[in-house]
């Protein structure tokens, strides 16, 4: 996690959100004037600054800070999970058992042996991507079946960020545990109202993330055990929302044929085909099956009566999920669509 203040008032108006930040105060910590960082939040700043200073190169710049400064503040929420803070010790302590959350939810409880609702965040959520944040929330429900264990009643706000697709609010938001779902960092005076946070921040960099399944991996940061959870529990699922369902099945129900639905992009350019790459093959699959009728939810370069183009129709990820849940079959490359 990362912390952000700035010594010069600005007024952020963006398509996403307003907000106005103050000015820090520069000798000592002002909670209501120190944000957490949320990716995309600082730049988005820091071009508001420079926009106020006429871009003169004296203009004031976002000044990040490290969350180590948070571990002798009495108000700071406990970090929970793989790597916890003032639970264990003074500094951020690092859990080498497998099985670390629920020692650290008693520990919780006794701090405040009378309270009744503890609420937590999820920094950054689960990455950035529909697919983490699909496998994610997989593994986060485990957590929420150890904290409805261990605590009378709780509730976690998922704190994502403006690089977020905004289908994500929709994955993680369905929970019923779930009580908000921010794309803006609190202040530390709001940040003190959480009783405990898990941190995803710098996903791709943190501890063994390369070294295990995906489901797994997050079981594991969270502080459970991936081999003690039952492999039921780690399937991907949702919900589909009616009316996206009934909406794709009465285009799909008006066209005979085999239905296959060729996703050729992913989040990254890295994964995704090129388009002159996706149009040839688009047109051979056509072309190898005189039955095929071809679902679309990204434009081709190209016309075809046994195209099904959802292009214009894909509002919303429920739409695309309510697709996956109904042709035949499917093509794509690495990403969200193989997690569903």
């Amino acid at each position: 996690m990362q912390l952000i203040a700035t010594n010069n008032s600005v007024i952020l108006n963006s398509d996403q959100f307003f907000r106005f930040y103050p000015d820090s105060i520069e000798d000592m910590m002002d909670i209501g004037k120190v944000w957490i960082h949320l990716t995309g939040e600082g730049n988005l700043i820091n071009k508001a600054l420079a926009k106020k200073a006429n871009n003169t190169a004296d203009a004031a710049k976002v000044s990040a800070i490290s969350d180590n400064c948070l571990l002798a503040w009495p108000l700071c929420p406990a970090q929970l999970g793989r790597v916890s803070s003032k639970l264990v010790d003074e500094g951020f302590h690092t859990h080498e058992e497998l099985l670390a959350l629920p020692a650290q939810l008693a520990a919780l409880r006794a701090r405040k042996p009378q309270q009744q609702h503890f609420r937590f965040a999820v920094i950054h959520g689960f990455g950035s991507g529909l697919g983490d944040s699909l496998v994610g929330m997989t593994a986060f429900r485990c957590v929420a079946e150890m904290l409805g264990e261990q605590l009378p009643s709780f509730s976690v706000d998922m704190l994502l960020s403006l690089e977020y697709n905004l289908g994500t609010a929709e994955l993680v938001g369905d929970a019923p545990w779930v009580d908000r779902v921010l794309f803006q960092g609190p202040s530390l005076e709001d940040f003190a109202q959480y009783d405990g946070y898990f941190d995803v921040t710098g996903l791709l960099i943190l501890p063994q993330y390369n070294a295990m399944p995906t489901v797994d991996w997050y079981l594991w940061w969270f502080g459970l055990d991936p081999q003690a959870i039952d492999p039921s529990a780690k399937r991907n699922r949702g919900n589909i929302r009616s009316e996206a369902w009934n909406n794709v099945r009465e285009v799909l129900r008006q066209t005979p044929g085999t239905k296959v639905l060729f996703n050729p992009q992913a989040s990254t350019a890295l994964r995704s085909m090129p388009v002159e790459l996706a149009n040839q093959f688009a047109k051979r699959l056509l072309e190898l099956d005189d039955s095929l009728q071809l679902v679309i939810t990204q434009q081709l370069n190209f016309k075809h009566e046994r195209l099904i183009d959802f292009s214009g129709k894909t509002a919303s990820i429920q739409t695309y999920l309510a697709l996956i849940d109904q042709v035949d079959g499917l093509i794509t490359v690495d990403t969200f669509a193989l997690h569903w």
